[in-house]
């Protein structure tokens, strides 16, 4: 049964009258389809599929399986492709400390190429859909395991405490690679319950000095996704409404940019995680230096393989205090620019 529900869901991909092979209503693809018929900037000759665009063996399955193929052999996890990001889910238990078999009905990461920005292009599409897209592909379907728009509807309007759908893979950055993915990003495989505060200080913040490093370094990769405590079961979100699971709310995100190194010899890191509650964000004193942490720091609270051409005691892995990527006021997006520093830097990146 679950061979023939996959079988015609990829039907409806493959006849979609759509330039690619896009699910018309959620924006999924063929993990496997060629990156450049969904990335514009990708050559056509490029052999690389769009899975491995995305992710060039940065995230990996947790036994060291490439995380290229929709599902890994044991069926336990799902990966969803979109034209601008990927976005890992496990269907088996819920990987939290004391969680048991609770379904987090949240990624467990999603992984992305940041191109620098099109400085020919208008900027940042304003639309935004009325609802945000539900999965429909199988084998994530069903009430125990993938969220809705409405699993994430807010019992308050107050910004300071209300959850929002946040985006993992920001819509300004994802629609870099084209205005289809920029649609398709307002989709619960792309978010997890953010506090409206946290959604609109810190972490934009963050997202906005990742547009900007792409700018400089022609391009990053981010992989991104929840923490949670490893304290007892998750908090989930009470809806009361039926629709869908209980969606687990992190305690804390986590961002990895990633860039290669000069003259391609391995990746230099940066990473984060924030908090979701913090008493700088009302009184806009953080700086993100204070979220820097180190890329193992990250593996010991992520269920995956990360960068796994970084060894555990490799310098680049536990480093945590090298200053941050230099960037100027002019290679910030003019949206983010409250963000950028008051004056250009001094030095270069190195």
């Amino acid at each position: 049964m679950r061979v023939a529900i996959i079988a015609l869901s990829l039907t409806l991909i493959t006849t979609a009258p759509s330039a690619v092979e896009r699910h018309p209503a959620t924006g999924e693809v063929d993990c496997a389809l060629p990156a450049h018929r969904a990335v514009p900037r990708v050559a056509e000759g490029d052999p690389r599929s769009l899975a491995v665009f995305h992710n060039p063996g940065l995230v990996m399955r947790r036994n060291g399986a490439p995380l290229t193929r929709t599902t890994d052999r044991q069926g336990d996890d799902y990966l969803a492709c979109f034209d601008g990001y990927l976005s890992w889910f496990d269907r088996a238990d819920g990987d939290v400390a004391g969680a048991g078999s609770t379904r987090l009905a949240v990624p467990h990461s999603v992984v992305h190429f940041v191109p620098p920005r099109d400085q020919s292009a208008a900027g940042e599409t304003q639309a935004r859909p009325t609802r945000w897209l539900s999965l429909v592909r199988q084998p994530l379907v069903g009430p125990d395991l993938s969220p809705t728009h409405d699993s994430y509807r807010s019992t308050t309007a107050n910004p300071t405490t209300r959850w929002e759908r946040g985006h993992l893979a920001q819509k300004a950055l994802v629609e870099r690679i084209s205005p289809d993915a920029g649609r398709f990003s307002h989709s619960v495989a792309n978010a997890v319950p953010q506090v409206g505060l946290f959604n609109r200080t810190a972490w934009l913040d963050l997202e906005c000095r990742t547009g900007a490093w792409a700018n400089r370094f022609g391009g990053v990769w981010v992989i991104t996704g929840p923490v949670f405590s490893a304290a007892g079961l998750p908090a989930t979100l009470a809806t009361g409404r039926g629709r869908g699971p209980a969606v687990a709310v992190p305690d804390h995100l986590f961002k990895l940019v990633v860039r290669q190194a000069n003259h391609g010899a391995g990746w230099q890191v940066l990473a984060f995680i924030l908090p979701q509650h913090h008493t700088s964000y009302a009184d806009r004193s953080w700086v993100l230096e204070q979220f820097r942490v180190s890329l193992n720091e990250v593996r010991w609270q992520v269920p995956a393989t990360l960068l796994p051409t970084i060894a555990w005691n490799d310098p680049v892995a536990s480093d945590r205090d090298s200053p941050l990527w230099d960037v100027e006021r002019a290679e910030f997006d003019p949206a983010c620019r409250r963000f950028a520093p008051t004056a250009p830097t001094s030095r270069r990146s190195r």
